[in-house]
């Protein structure tokens, strides 16, 4: 089995199109990329798909990411908010879990930290967003699944996130 990752992006009349993974690589991955040149100085709002194969088949939605980029006029990612996430991710991964001294006190703060990372660079779709990713998903995938299952997948991954 393997894992393949589609990406797409909610379009200015929230409709998903697919983009490269390539684009989108570009985008995370370079500085002044000029990725998505069209997009300049908007939010681009991102759904990267994780999907489980078999034989190059999809079989099944094993993980889904909704993020949120910031980019310049340009069309690259805003470089401050690339540090930002940066730092932000930097200082999860650096959390390490303290001594209970006090059976009262609790350490929340990598639960807050989460939080926040997640609310200033995720976001969440409506169910009509998910139910047109799920047809989307159905075409790219030419009908391994219907669009109903794919819909569920994705809702019970997103309800326990």
């Amino acid at each position: 089995m393997k894992e393949e990752v589609w990406s797409f992006m909610l379009d200015q009349e929230n409709r998903f199109q697919e983009i490269s993974l390539e684009a989108f690589d570009r985008l995370v991955n370079e500085e002044d990329s000029r990725a998505f040149p069209q997009l300049g100085g908007q939010v681009m709002l991102v759904a990267l798909v994780h999907m489980r194969c078999e034989h190059d088949k999809p079989r099944q939605v094993k993980a889904i990411e909704f993020r949120r980029y910031r980019l310049t006029h340009n069309g690259s990612m805003d470089p401050n908010s690339r540090e930002r996430r940066k730092q932000m991710t930097a200082e999860l991964a650096s959390i390490q879990p303290q001594k209970q001294n006090s059976g009262n006190v609790v350490d929340a703060s990598r639960k807050f930290k989460e939080r926040r990372l997640h609310n200033e660079f995720s976001w969440a779709p409506t169910v009509s967003m998910v139910q047109q990713l799920s047809a989307v998903i159905h075409d790219k995938t030419k009908g391994p699944f219907e669009p109903r299952e794919i819909m569920y997948q994705i809702l019970q991954l997103t309800s326990t996130a």
